[in-house]
């Protein structure tokens, strides 16, 4: 890399590039389009990324994220503990997200450079410094002509919009972190070890009166519908993490997910549309979020238990626990087996994939840690396919 550079300004230097002017009002009008189009492309992503909520994930945004991903990822092979490397991690998302707004302003940049050099009176260093001059709104650039101060001041104001836009996403970000951070809180505060979801199912039984179940079940509800809403901007708000939590709302959230399957496929009991509300929603967030960061839906294996991402004698052993606690089980078990890979076939690989992202593995159903937990790359290129739950 070192020589690709020194090659580069070699050239640049024998070509005199940087000390040529524009002449041609030709290459003037066209320099000056390419541009005012970076310019106005670079402003669109920066309106994308920071203001629409909903909107798709910008291309620029997945791409930084992707290579700060890879860098953090390489560090973090030389960690020395797991609790280093979560802390390490933790600072993933706000670097990648200053990432986005620095590249922004770079592009922005070199946008006006190119405006700047089609005016004809600087050469293209020239044309640089007064971009930079203007960028940075420190003016140590002069200018005489009325259409270079127009063109810096419209620059400097493009920078400040963008900067502006930045300031007021964070708020909203990091109200959703909060937010996120609550209810995983009052959940280990609620119940004991709430790991996977037998776990929820035994303390409701031995804690509370079944009817406050469904109240549990709408509280997740709402978490997941405004969840839904808030990972509807960039990604930026999926990966922000806490340093020292050893639980996340991925995990959380898998647990969650998994007491309702139970609950509703296993436990001989009426259905609860409260918990096929709570699956509902949280299968569409995961599914939101995901897809935000450039992942389309994983088709069909035509295998249940692949899809589910369980395994029967994982389901068995969530089975014998809910049993051993009290609780009523259907008799047809094969029955029960299939209600459930089916419910979970919903949720499996968008849960998978997430904490794959976020490094935060879920325990299986049985309670028991997964047998791998890799890291998930993110995609340069937005429907890229979901891989299936253990792929």
């Amino acid at each position: 890399m070192p020589a690709a550079m020194q090659m580069l300004a070699f050239i640049l230097a024998k070509s005199q590039l940087l000390d040529t002017k524009s002449e041609s009002a030709t290459v003037n009008t066209l320099m000056f389009l390419i541009g005012l189009f970076i310019v106005g492309w670079s402003s669109v992503n920066a309106v994308r990324t920071f203001m629409l909520p909903g909107a798709a994930n910008p291309t620029i945004g997945r791409v930084v994220f992707r290579i700060v991903q890879l860098f953090f990822l390489g560090v973090g092979k030389f960690m020395p503990s797991d609790g280093a490397r979560t802390a390490l991690y933790s600072v993933y998302g706000p670097f990648s997200l200053l990432g986005v707004y620095i590249v922004l302003i770079l592009i922005n940049g070199i946008g006006f450079a190119m405006m700047f050099w089609s005016l004809g009176q600087r050469t293209l260093t020239e044309a640089l410094v007064a971009s930079g001059s203007s960028l940075s709104t420190l003016g140590f650039a002069s200018f005489t002509e009325l259409s270079d101060t127009a063109l810096s001041v419209v620059e400097a104001m493009s920078t400040t919009t963008i900067s502006a836009l930045l300031i007021g996403y964070l708020p909203t970000i990091f109200s959703t972190y909060l937010s996120s951070e609550q209810i995983v809180r009052t959940l280990e505060s609620r119940i004991d070890n709430p790991d996977c979801g037998p776990n929820i199912l035994t303390n409701f039984s031995q804690r509370n009166a079944p009817e406050t179940l469904d109240q549990f079940w709408d509280s997740w509800t709402a978490f997941f519908n405004q969840m839904s809403s808030s990972h509807g901007t960039m990604v930026g708000s999926l990966f922000l993490r806490s340093p020292t939590s050893g639980r996340t709302w991925v995990q959380a959230s898998g647990s969650v997910l998994d007491a309702a399957a139970l609950s509703e496929a296993v436990l001989d009991k009426p259905a609860s549309q409260s918990a096929q509300a709570c699956l509902k929603a949280g299968a569409a967030t995961l599914a939101r979020s995901i897809h935000k960061v450039g992942f389309d839906h994983v088709e069909s294996t035509g295998d249940p238990a692949k899809d589910a991402g369980v395994t029967r004698a994982e389901f068995d052993a969530a089975c014998d626990r809910l049993a051993t606690a009290g609780f009523a089980i259907k008799a047809d078990r094969d029955a029960a087996w299939t209600a459930f890979t089916s419910i979970r076939g919903t949720y499996a690989a968008t849960l998978e994939a997430i904490s794959r992202i976020k490094y935060s593995p879920c325990l299986t159903i049985a309670c028991q840690k997964p047998e791998k937990h890799h890291h998930l790359h993110l995609p340069i290129r937005h429907g890229r396919r979901l891989p299936t739950p253990g792929e």
